[in-house]
């Protein structure tokens, strides 16, 4: 997720301080970035697979939620996504 920030990082690492946990929400769907206080690690050990957190993010609070712009929250798993990446950085004057 090249277009997170530092500063969004600060912020959700503040909350999950704070809160326990905290998460990007995209609409009513709660994905990484996220962060975990120490509280979760046994739980977080025994994930597998792409979607393994997703019951761990459901259990945040509403105030555990960090509204993204869609386009900042874009991840990097296949070329493809990188050319879409640069086409959204050069229309976007980022």
């Amino acid at each position: 997720m090249p277009l997170v920030t530092s500063a969004d990082l600060v912020q959700m690492s503040d909350m999950t301080r704070r809160l326990g946990g905290a998460c990007a929400v995209m609409g009513a769907k709660r994905m990484p970035p996220a962060g975990f206080s120490r509280a979760h690690f046994y739980a977080l050990l025994a994930l597998s697979g792409d979607q393994g957190a997703g019951a761990l993010l459901r259990e945040f609070g509403d105030e555990s939620l960090i509204a993204f712009d869609p386009q900042r929250l874009i991840d990097i798993d296949v070329e493809a996504d990188l050319f879409a990446l640069r086409a959204y950085k050069s229309q976007s004057g980022l």
